[in-house]
């Protein structure tokens, strides 16, 4: 079994602050795919609900504002390609042709709420199966080469067959090449309830429950001669995959089943029953990603009912869950997302964008993942959370001259750790203030894989002005796979005057006075009486109080905000109110107003969830003729199963429709429309086998091709 390294927590509240200027940052070879600052987001400015989910999604994950671009065009989901090449894709090259410093940091590019999601073709392009076309996030490739939408993708890998690929950074990513996915919805509390179940998941300190399942059908026993989905069958049976603890495999009949517990979803089936697959499950489980293959889905995203209702916006706003894959058009088998890769890459802590990318075959090819591309999984099944290390300064303080020209300043980690740590520090004014005696500072520093320590620099600014000793703070905060020692945090500068006269006694307040008796009590030995200080058990010399509250910064864990002295669940700046008494505060419940919901659901806040799903297991003496919920004159579901054996057969209606009864063969929908033109399908409709067959081709030859490789091992 391959090892997988234990990750540590992962705590997503990077602190974005505005200084004059930044002295560290995280270098390319550092840079991974999970940090907030890797990633371009891409709005339409034409769509005001856009604009209010950039201004709030870059919140959520502290990604500053100049990781954004506005693009104008359409509010149409759907593109035609040329102006796809001049409005997005030649947009997105130039601006980040324009400003190299940002191009330098960005790996991933997101394709935001109400930004067009896939092209349709025109006559210079190959014509693909089920119409549809390629979709606006894939990769920043060169559309001039004619084979530009089909470009083997180098970063590939099957984990059920090959060794996995090393981590990405943004030093080992060619350039010109992004990590792409794609945010939509029918509704922007959609698109945000996909973000709020990513960070649920991401922020997570626990592992995956062990009552959660990988579910998968691999099997369409409807279609002529049968039909499995390979890729999926041969890693449920993979040595690699083997561990039940690890991969907790569940078969269930994708068809009819519900999926109740569940954390991943992988199935397949052909064009019958896509309507009316069951994405629900309660309990809920963790439902992390789904993934149907045969399916279109990601041209459909903003619509869970048009073309049938297609998989990815039944799966994500029907189904609950935080991620799905799908495609832009019909997908020739083979060439589908690898699913050993995708369980593959999140096991090993690696996020949704990563895993989507390692898992295509192909680039610019019809397959991409809908959802947030920062969710990650800190503990996977079966993984025993592992103590991070601490993080703080070297010193606590630290003597300068004014005449010197800076001052370096050691962070260090308590033990080395396996994953990447960081850590944001800034400085603080004291008796030292910005712009006179030192230039005040912010950034995050990144500890590599077994490195220890990291260091940072303050300038600082020379006067004629005799004085006394001035002092400022540093404190560090928002740590990623580690916690704060607060042993030497935060760490105090004194400048020590060099200009003549002055006292020289340095600032501090001394010990109280005390009419020459005994000295007044100092618990933390700074020089300050605890009578007058305002921090007590903290040393803080300088005494400084950036909010006034009364607490010093060396003891305020929310140093700028005076109404809070620990970030609480909402952070620092932010009351940690909950409105309507759920046990959510208002920072992270969707529905602040509405105490039932804490996620928009369905209907929308305010408004109790009500879905009419299909009982595989009702029969004809389940069903009671006197329920018509919308008096149509056609029987629902029998929601309390009276088992009358006098009820007479009926035609099955969950969607209000018209009766859909033909020839003896019952069609099942869940739409709420009753469009003469919509396609459907009998629920015992068998696909063509011949051009099944042909489509099977490359994938056979594909599959043996791996099947090779891994023999040869």
């Amino acid at each position: 079994m391959r090892s997988v390294i234990v990750k540590g927590v992962l705590a997503l509240t990077f602190a974005l602050c505005v200084a004059s200027r930044v002295r560290a940052d995280v270098t390319a070879a550092e840079r991974t795919a999970d940090l907030p600052g890797s990633w371009l987001v891409l709005y339409n400015i034409n769509d005001a609900d856009s604009v209010t989910w950039r201004d709030w999604y870059i919140a959520q994950w502290d990604i500053p504002t100049e990781n954004t671009l506005g693009l104008d065009v359409s509010t149409d989901e759907s593109i035609q390609f040329d102006d796809f090449e001049a409005d997005i894709f030649d947009a997105v090259v130039d601006h980040l042709a324009a400003n190299p410093a940002l191009d330098a940091k960005i790996m991933g590019i997101l394709v935001g709420y109400h930004v067009p999601g896939n092209t349709y073709l025109d006559a210079t392009h190959p014509t693909m199966q089920g119409g549809g076309g390629w979709s606006v996030s894939s990769l920043l490739a060169d559309l001039t080469s004619a084979n530009w939408y089909k470009r083997a993708n180098p970063y590939f890998f099957a984990a059920a067959f090959q060794s996995p690929k090393a981590r990405l950074t943004k030093a080992t990513l060619t350039s010109g090449f992004y990590l792409t996915a794609r945010i939509d919805a029918p509704t922007l509390a959609d698109a945000q309830s996909l973000t709020a179940r990513a960070r649920g998941i991401t922020l997570a300190t626990e592992a995956l429950s062990a009552d959660d399942a990988i579910y998968y059908d691999y099997s369409d026993p409807g279609a002529a001669g049968g039909d499995e989905w390979a890729a999926l069958k041969n890693t449920v049976n993979d040595d690699d995959f083997a561990d039940t603890e690890r991969f907790p495999w569940l078969a269930f009949e994708s068809e009819t089943d519900a999926a109740p517990d569940c954390a991943f979803r992988f199935s397949y089936y052909r064009v019958t029953g896509w309507q009316s697959v069951d994405w629900s499950g309660t309990p809920a489980g963790s439902r992390i990603v789904g993934f149907a293959l045969n399916s279109f889905g990601a041209t459909t995203v903003r619509n869970t009912t048009n073309l049938s209702g297609r998989y990815v916006p039944n799966a994500l706003f029907n189904g609950g869950f935080a991620a799905a894959f799908g495609s832009t058009a019909e997908p020739f088998v083979g060439n589908d997302p690898q699913p050993s890769t995708i369980l593959w890459c999140l096991a090993d802590g690696r996020t949704l964008a990563e895993a989507s990318l390692h898992s295509n075959p192909y680039v610019n090819y019809m397959w991409e993942a809908v959802g947030d591309p920062l969710l990650r999984v800190p503990y996977w099944f079966g993984e025993t959370p592992a103590d991070p290390p601490t993080v703080d300064f070297q010193f606590a303080g630290y003597d300068v001259d004014e005449s010197d020209a800076s001052i370096t300043i050691t962070v260090e980690l308590s033990e080395a750790s396996a994953s990447t740590v960081q850590v944001h520090f800034a400085t603080v004014d004291g008796t030292a203030l910005d712009g006179e005696d030192y230039v005040a500072t912010n950034g995050t520093l990144s500890f590599a894989a077994s490195e220890m320590q990291k260091t940072f620099t303050v300038d600082l600014l020379a006067d004629d002005v005799a004085e006394d000793s001035e002092s400022f703070s540093v404190i560090l905060s928002s740590p990623v796979n580690a916690t704060l020692a607060g042993v030497n945090d935060p760490a105090d500068v004194t400048i020590a005057d060099d200009d003549e006269s002055g006292s020289g006694g340095g600032g501090g307040g001394g010990g109280g006075g005390g009419g020459g008796g005994l000295p007044l009590p100092d618990a933390d030995h700074d020089g300050i009486a605890d009578v007058d200080d305002n921090c007590i058990d903290v040393k803080n010399a300088n005494q400084a109080d950036s909010d006034n509250d009364g607490f010093g910064n060396a003891c305020d864990g929310c140093p700028t905000d005076a109404d809070k002295l620990e970030p609480g669940v909402c952070g620092c700046g932010e009351f940690d109110t909950d409105s309507d008494g759920d046990g959510a505060a208002d920072c992270l419940d969707l529905c602040p107003e509405d105490p039932a919901k804490i996620d928009p659901g369905n209907c929308g806040c305010g408004e109790p969830e009500r879905c009419e799903l299909l009982d595989p297991s009702a029969t004809n003496d389940d069903l009671d003729p006197n329920v018509d919920a919308d008096g149509d004159n056609e029987t629902d579901i029998d929601v309390d199963a009276d088992t009358n054996a006098t009820d007479p057969p009926v035609n099955v209606d969950v969607d209000g429709g018209r009766d859909e009864s033909t020839n003896g063969t019952t069609f099942q929908t869940l739409d709420d429309e009753s469009d003469d033109s919509e396609s459907r399908a009998p629920t015992s409709m068998c696909g063509g086998g011949v051009g099944m067959a042909m489509m099977l081709i490359p994938f056979l030859l594909f599959s043996l091709r791996l099947a090779t490789r891994r023999n040869l091992r």
